[in-house]
């Protein structure tokens, strides 16, 4: 497990410890004021890990015996945070990706057979393992632009929220230092992705972005076959200035 899921996985504690002592918290006051609720007598919490959940919400609070309400916790400590990743044939399914839009995302993610280093004679690009969007035909940009464009409400939906339960109904972002939150912010999921929304483009780094959200290869990991995922990150910071 890498240090940053760690991390994650101890912010998502931290949370459910403040909101099962909501009456000696004052993050949880203001938490569950901004859900909605003034008058507390009960609250119950638990983080969907330890219930051996995979789902966009990472935490699960019940509060006066009402029906539970899924919080995404966002751990805000660099400029971006990574919101979904997945290898393109998962993405293929979850979202009816045409073939030919399917081709394109994997020689944009470097998957073995796609890469410029697998084309003989080798094409001159800036990496030999996979190709930027700018590299592509010009064709070949107005598919992937059309698709995600055609589809971004669902897109944004399904990374941010999620298209199984349970799912987010807020994103908490939290500042913390090694033992303790400093600082938050929480806000509907309706909220987020409309603020996130926005133009679909191809950068000049050749990536994509669909509003403030980057569509990118994941890289790292040695170049291995996880580096080869498409992945959605956004700034979390954005959420603490909503």
């Amino acid at each position: 497990m890498s240090e940053t899921a760690k991390s994650g996985f101890i912010a998502e504690d931290q949370v459910v410890h403040h909101l099962n002592n909501w009456n000696s918290s004052e993050f949880a006051m203001q938490w569950l004021s901004v859900i909605g609720y003034s008058k507390i007598k009960s609250v119950k919490a638990k983080t969907t890990r330890s219930m051996g959940i995979n789902s966009k919400a990472d935490v699960l609070v019940e509060v006066n015996g009402d029906k539970s309400i899924g919080i995404s916790i966002k751990k805000f400590t660099a400029s971006f945070n990574q919101i979904d990743k997945r290898k393109v044939d998962n993405y293929q399914k979850m979202w009816n990706v045409p073939k030919d839009v399917i081709i394109i995302l994997k020689k944009y993610c470097g998957q073995e057979g796609f890469r410029p280093m697998d084309k003989n004679p080798t094409p001159k690009v800036k990496d030999q393992r996979r190709y930027f969007l700018t590299e592509l035909t010009s064709n070949e940009q107005k598919k992937i632009i059309g698709f995600f464009d055609k589809n971004k409400s669902m897109i944004i939906h399904d990374v941010l929220k999620g298209n199984k339960e349970p799912k987010a109904d807020y994103v908490l972002v939290v500042k913390k230092n090694e033992s303790k939150i400093t600082e938050s912010a929480i806000n509907s999921i309706e909220n987020v992705m409309s603020h996130y929304d926005g133009l679909t483009e191809i950068t000049k780094r050749g990536n994509l972005k669909l509003g403030k959200i980057t569509v990118q290869r994941k890289g790292g990991n040695g170049g291995g076959v996880t580096a080869q995922m498409l992945q959605f990150k956004f700034s979390p910071k954005e959420i603490l200035q909503l």
